[in-house]
């Protein structure tokens, strides 16, 4: 069957979206149709990206997908307690970060203690007062951006290598060998003049997307939970992404990046360009020029810690610091 490609406004509906983002992300999972609809137009008229969700049993697969910053979670589902919900969406390691605000109709001290005992981060009496839930929303964004700022890509929001060093310590403090999966994203500056920064960014989003997707779908295919494993991903340089795990789970997140890629690549570019096959370009001495599609580069390096014996936790860690720049500089150079 023949690839089908966006065409080219949905192309530029691409990066509207990406800009939507920005302003937050938020699901509401509510069975109640009228409270669900009523709280969705307020939320939606302040600029935010709503997700609404019906049901306990729909919401981790909505979630992993939609990847909000903050969810709305009704105690009172129809089929799983919200504080069950609550509980699963803290032990996900892709939405463990995501600020959960549970509605509840009892003001009691049982619910906040029951609320906090499954990770819930903050908690409104329902009937809902909008103003107090607005102002609730826009304070936890802001602890969100803040947060973002220090630690993740504001584009991304990757961890970069400070985050990712310390997964690496992590390993090595339960003395467990890992690997470092490293990814460059070749010819991503022809791409950038070609279309522009938005349309990078919305290229690196995606990218980024890929990587949390592989990520994912390995952890549920081997049914991992968060403390059997940890695999992590991060955005490090502009184009540069790098993996930390187990080295069992390496080949196989490389493969799957690398399959997602090479299919999404295509679909980045406008009409007339894919058809081609290529784009113009200007090369740095002025002269005219084609610059193939972006591809993506990948390689890695196990850390067997049977190699460190001799050595504390901190001097290993800085034994394998030099490793990133080697990572960084084989793929630049493949």
């Amino acid at each position: 069957m023949q690839q089908q490609y966006p065409d080219d406004q949905a192309f530029e509906a691409l990066f509207i979206r990406n800009e939507q983002q920005v302003r937050g992300r938020i699901a509401l999972i509510e069975d109640g149709e009228s409270t669900r609809i009523f709280i969705e137009r307020n939320l939606r008229a302040q600029g935010y990206h709503v997700k609404c969700i019906e049901d306990g049993a729909s919401a981790l697969p909505l979630l992993r997908i939609f990847r909000p910053d903050i969810v709305l979670l009704d105690v009172g589902l129809p089929d799983i307690s919200g504080y069950k919900v609550c509980a699963q969406i803290k032990k996900e390691s892709l939405l463990r970060q995501t600020t959960v605000i549970m509605l509840t109709g009892h003001a009691g001290e049982e619910s906040r203690i029951a609320g906090a005992a499954a990770g819930a981060d903050d908690y409104i009496i329902k009937p809902c007062e909008i103003p107090e839930l607005l102002a609730r929303v826009a304070a936890h964004i802001r602890l969100k951006n803040k947060a973002r700022e220090q630690w993740l890509d504001p584009i991304t929001s990757l961890p970069g290598l400070a985050g990712l060093e310390s997964v690496v310590a992590e390993f090595i403090q339960k003395k467990d060998s890992f690997s470092i999966i490293y990814a460059d994203i070749h010819h991503f500056k022809s791409y950038n003049d070609r279309y522009g920064y938005i349309a990078g960014d919305a290229f690196l989003a995606a990218a980024a997307d890929i990587i949390r997707n592989a990520i994912s779908e390995t952890v549920e295919a081997h049914q991992l939970s968060d403390e059997q494993r940890i695999i992590v991903g991060g955005h490090v340089a502009s184009d540069d992404f790098a993996i930390v795990t187990a080295p069992e789970f390496k080949q196989e997140i490389m493969d799957s990046i690398t399959a997602k890629f090479t299919a999404l690549a295509p679909s980045m570019y406008r009409t007339i360009d894919r058809d081609r096959g290529w784009i113009p370009g200007v090369e740095k001495d002025g002269s005219s020029t084609r610059f193939p599609f972006v591809t993506i580069i990948i390689k890695s390096r196990d850390v067997n810690l049977t190699d460190f014996t001799q050595m504390e936790p901190a001097e290993i860690l800085e034994a394998v610091k030099p490793i990133w720049g080697q990572l960084q500089q084989e793929t630049k150079t493949a």
